[in-house]
C-alpha cells in the first residue's frame, strides 16, 4: 500500500500468556523483520504481570516498539456503567433488558476483586448461570438478595478449600500480600519477615498451587518475580476478613 491508503490497527493481547518475558521477548524479535514492520500495519502489545515492561527493554526491538503505557483500572464509581454499556451493545431492546443483577452488586463485586473487569465480568455470567435454575428474582431486594446468597456460596467454597490446605505462615504471607495493595516481588521478603529469598519461597509455592497468588518471572534475572493475587485470592481474602471476627 502507499502511504496515503490508511493502515490497519492489530492488537497482539494477553502476551502473560506466554509465562516467561525472556519467551515473550524472543518471539517478538523473531516477528520483527517479517511482520513489525509491514508497511500499512501498527502493533499494540499488551499483557499483565509487568511482562510487556520487560520486552520492551529489547535491544534488537529499540526504534521497533514504544515505552509501555501502564493503564490502570476502570474506576470503582464507573464500575455500573460498565454493565449499562453492555446492556446498551448487545440487548435487542436496551430499555426493557432484564438481568438478575443490580448495578450497585456488580461495582461492589467489581470492587472486591480490584479492578479485574474479565474476572468480575466471569463470574456475573457464573451468577445469572445459578439465576437460571431458580426462580428469577423480581425488584431491587429480591434480586440483591439472590446475588447475596449466590456470592456467600461462593465465598464460602473458596474459603473452606484454602483453610483445609494453607498453612499459618502461608496465611501470615497472603494476609500481608493484601495489605500491601496485592502486587510485590519476592525480593521484598523482609517485608513478610523472612531473612531470604528462600524462607519465604515455600509459602508462596503453596499459595500459587492454590490459586490465590501467580507469579511472572524474568528469565534475564531469575531472582526477580512480580507475584500478584489473583482475582480467587481477593474472594478469599475478603471472606477470611469476614469470617476472623467471629474466631476472636
Amino acid at each position: 500500500p502507499e502511504s496515503g491508503d490508511g493502515g490497519v490497527i492489530c492488537v497482539i493481547d494477553n502476551m502473560e500468556l506466554l509465562q516467561t518475558s525472556a519467551h515473550a521477548r524472543r518471539i517478538l524479535e523473531e516477528l520483527r523483520d517479517t511482520l513489525l514492520t509491514l508497511p500499512g500495519l501498527r502493533f499494540v502489545f499488551s499483557g499483565a504481570t509487568g511482562i510487556t515492561l520487560t520486552v520492551g527493554t529489547s535491544p534488537r526491538l529499540e526504534g521497533y516498539v514504544h515505552q509501555p503505557l501502564e493503564i490502570h483500572e476502570i474506576d470503582r464509581n464507573d464500575a455500573e456503567h460498565i454493565l449499562r454499556s453492555r446492556i446498551d451493545a448487545y440487548a435487542y431492546f436496551p430499555e426493557e433488558a432484564y438481568l438478575p443483577i443490580r448495578g450497585s452488586d456488580f461495582k461492589n463485586l467489581y470492587t472486591i476483586l480490584r479492578g479485574n473487569l474479565r474476572s468480575t465480568l466471569g463470574h456475573v455470567d457464573d451468577y445469572c448461570m445459578w439465576v437460571s435454575d431458580r426462580k428469577a428474582p423480581e425488584g431491587d431486594r429480591e434480586r440483591s438478595r439472590h446475588f447475596a446468597e449466590w456470592f456467600e456460596e461462593l465465598t464460602n467454597r473458596s474459603y473452606s478449600a484454602a483453610k483445609h490446605a494453607l498453612r499459618p505462615r502461608a496465611w501470615e504471607v497472603f494476609e500481608a500480600a493484601t495489605d500491601i495493595g496485592g502486587e510485590f516481588s519476592q525480593s521484598d521478603y523482609e517485608i513478610f519477615g523472612f531473612n531470604s529469598i528462600a524462607a519465604m519461597r515455600p509459602h508462596i509455592r503453596d499459595l500459587e498451587t492454590n490459586g490465590m497468588l501467580i507469579s511472572s518471572q524474568d528469565d534475564t534475572d531469575k531472582r526477580r518475580k512480580t507475584v500478584t493475587v489473583t482475582p480467587k485470592g481477593w474472594i478469599v481474602a475478603h471472606a477470611r476478613i469476614r469470617d476472623l471476627p467471629r474466631k476472636g
